[in-house]
This record gives structure tokens, sequence and C-alpha cells, in this order.
């Protein structure tokens, strides 16, 4: 039996029942968190669980994606699959953003980027790279809107950070964190 929760900060986490268990634990996997528990009876007991270690499921899952990310890893398909992924998701994803926040672009591209993130030129048309794909979507969300604001403001000034500010007002949190994902000179 499987079944999912969404959970916030997580975000999703797949519940498996192996009922020959007698203890309740949580996996890592290539596919995401995992919660497992001897009998769906132990539910309330598995949320308990994630809330209690949070703090820590979450410093173990983001060196997880981390080493999903290591550059010793990616395979030609994997890029392939990555560059699926952002084409078939990250121009609506844009889209939506600018919309919802007021913004205007030309076009988005997406590009095979090992230097940065992301890029805004001074005709508007903002570049993603293709390894965003494998990042967190709150991530993700966060370069399109540091982005978006480069339509505004082509620097990295005090009026800049406001602008993105204004939006993300956890922004320092969001740039860190998506410092330790730098790997194969992205940064």
């Amino acid at each position: 039996m499987q079944k999912e929760i969404n959970h916030p900060l997580l975000g999703t986490i797949r519940v498996e029942i192996h009922r020959g268990n007698k203890r309740l634990y949580l996996r890592f996997g290539r596919d995401g968190l995992k919660l497992v528990l001897p009998a769906e009876k132990y539910m309330q007991d598995g949320i308990r669980l994630i809330e209690t270690n949070l703090s820590r499921i979450r410093t173990i899952k983001a060196e997880h994606e981390r080493k999903l990310l290591d550059s010793s890893e990616i395979k030609a398909g994997t890029i392939e699959r990555l560059r699926m992924k952002a084409r078939a998701e990250f121009p609506q994803r844009l889209h939506t953003l600018a919309a919802k926040h007021g913004f205007t672009y030309k076009r988005c591209f997406i590009r095979d980027s090992r230097t940065r993130w992301g890029s805004c030129s001074s005709k508007g048309n903002i570049n993603l790279s293709l390894f965003l794909a494998g990042l967190p979507g709150h991530l993700q969300d966060y370069v399109m809107i540091h982005e978006l604001c480069h339509t505004r403001q082509m620097n990295h000034s005090p009026e800049f950070w406001c602008e993105v500010g204004k939006i993300l007002p956890d922004y320092p949190r969001l740039r860190k964190e998506l410092s330790a994902y730098s790997w194969y000179g992205l940064k």
C-alpha cells in the first residue's frame, strides 16, 4: 500500500506499509523521502517522527539532493531528462510568476549553463539553466523571481535586493540555501 503526505517544507513524502517491519523509519532514495510504517495505524506516529526531527531531516535532505547533483553522478540521460523537464515546466512557471507579480519580459530560454542558474539580458530575455530542474521548486522560484527583478534593476544594487525582498522577504535564506547546491562551477 502506498500513500503520500504533502509536507509544507519537505514536499511530497511517499508512505509505504511494510507489514513485516516492527519499526517506522524514514529513508531517502532517488525518488525522494519515504516514510515506512509497519501498519497504517502508525500514520500519526510517522507524522510525529517527521515533525520532531524536521530540522535534521531538512539538513539530510539537502545533503542528499546535493549528492544527486554531484557532477560525478550526472550522465547524458540525466541531463536530457533535466532538459526535458525544464523545457516542459519553466516557461509556464516563469510566465505565471511574472503575471502574479507584475513583471514583463520578452522571452524565456533554457540553456545548458554551467556557470549560473539564470540571467536576464538588457533586452528583457530571461535565460534559465536546465540544471535548475534538479533543484527543489522553491529554489527554482527564487531564481526566476531574481531574474524577473533584473527586468527592473539590471544590477545587484540595494534597490534590486529591495525589489526581491518585496516578493520574497526571506530571500537571504533562499540565497544561502541555493549556494549549498552549487556544483560544477554553478554559484
